[in-house]
């Protein structure tokens, strides 16, 4: 979808380039969380003894919980699509649902806790700031 809408703002060339920048951003951001979590090692509230008779368990996931991937990664992607996009765009903003609506699942569903999600969040925020200040040195030219 990003390819796309970069394809009708910019041109295949700078499409594919933004396209390519923009999965750097989601692995560079995964690479970040894994080693977050890794050294953190924060359980999950599902994984905590101490809560979870008091949560509902609806999945069982092992591994740790802070910073959430899923709201870093979607976070990243979301705010480099804004930043790249808002001024070709004029309802650009309204891609922040989906990243908004991923993080709430992922508290819903218990696998994190709100702090995991807001750090992840704005985790995302300085990778997409980092890669876009990239994008616009080597694609836009601004």
């Amino acid at each position: 979808m990003l390819f796309l809408i970069g394809y009708k703002a910019f041109g295949i060339k700078k499409s594919a380039l933004i396209s390519l920048f923009t999965a750097l951003g989601a692995i560079s951001s995964l690479l970040i969380v894994n080693v977050i979590k890794n050294h953190i090692k924060r359980l999950r509230p599902i994984n905590d003894e101490s809560i979870n008779d008091s949560i509902r368990v609806l999945i069982e996931t092992p591994d740790y919980s802070f910073v959430s991937g899923h709201s870093t990664v979607s976070f990243t992607i979301t705010f480099l699509f804004y930043l790249i996009f808002k001024k070709t765009y004029k309802f650009s903003i309204i891609i922040f649902l989906f990243p908004l609506l991923f993080a709430y699942s992922r508290i819903y569903l218990a696998v994190h806790f709100p702090l995991d999600i807001l750090f992840g969040m704005f985790l995302g925020y300085i990778v997409a700031v980092l890669i876009y200040t990239l994008t616009n040195y080597v694609v836009l030219k601004k």
